[in-house]
């Protein structure tokens, strides 16, 4: 992947760690009655090992998102 010749971008894990879905705004995802809030609610909600700590959920994917498509929110360095 490193070799591919595109820019790449790599986010360390403290991202997503500012941004937390708290309990919730969790339990609001798996309320919506969707599939698709079903879907998200079951892989925010799955078992981890030390469970989802007390704030929250940190949103791992959607920060990687979130740059994809307003990458002016995030700042960084080469």
């Amino acid at each position: 992947v490193f070799g591919c010749g595109r820019p790449i971008v790599m986010m360390g894990l403290g991202v997503p760690l500012q941004a937390i879905a708290s309990h919730e705004q969790v339990a609001r995802i798996g309320a919506l009655g969707t599939t698709t809030g079903s879907a998200v609610h079951g892989m925010l909600t799955r078992p981890r090992p030390g469970g989802l700590g007390t704030a929250g959920h940190p949103m791992h994917d959607p920060g990687v998102i979130a740059f994809l498509l307003w990458p002016e929110l995030f700042s960084g360095r080469d």
